[in-house]
């Protein structure tokens, strides 16, 4: 199960006991025909059954939380790929191919519960990243539909008068001190 858990996700080797741990991981949780009652192993030695919702595919790209700090306009998220869950504490061991580094956070959005428009943005970010990881993105044929619609003839060939920019319309809150003297209260802002 590990060897099909690695070759299939497209990680490199070295990620080969990330692979075994979470295919251990899986398969305790899973029913087992070595009992009557096929049973998982963890129902078996505890006697509740175990939950399956927090199980997800080996190397399926996400986005992880970053705090940016005291930078407001920094990033917030980063591209990864799951590669196991944490034995000791609550959340996912995510490889950034960015920083070449594992880390665990519960912070994960996976990338099998985005929308396809949100999947295909992450998936070619994902790949700008780290082209190593090129087989490991999935629905690489939906970002290539994608890019044949917005290099189609059609959206190309528009006329730059047709595009509607947004207009402001003025409304908002206004800043202490954006009213001038001899302005009769009204902004003084672009009227010089």
């Amino acid at each position: 199960m590990a060897r099909c858990m690695i070759f299939a996700s497209g990680l490199p080797l070295y990620f080969w006991g990330d692979a075994v741990q979470y295919a251990t991981y899986v398969l305790n949780r899973s029913p087992s025909s070595a009992n009557l009652k096929r049973m998982s192993p963890l129902k078996m030695l505890t006697g509740e059954t175990p939950s399956i919702s927090n199980i997800v595919v080996f190397g399926s790209p996400c986005t992880v939380y970053r705090n940016p700090g005291k930078k407001a306009w920094k990033h917030r998220a980063e591209v990864g790929v799951i590669v196991g869950k944490h034995d000791e504490t609550k959340g996912y061991k995510v490889y950034k191919p960015r920083d070449r580094v594992v880390v665990t956070t519960q912070h994960v959005t996976n990338v099998e519960t985005l929308d396809v428009q949100g999947n295909c943005h992450l998936q070619e970010q994902l790949k700008r990243e780290d082209p190593t990881l090129e087989q490991s993105i999935l629905g690489h044929e939906e970002s290539g539909r994608r890019k044949k619609q917005l290099n189609s003839p059609e959206l190309n060939g528009r006329d730059t008068a047709e595009r509607k920019e947004p207009q402001r319309n003025g409304k908002g809150k206004k800043k202490r001190g954006s009213r001038g003297k001899g302005t009769g209260g009204k902004s003084c802002c672009g009227q010089y």
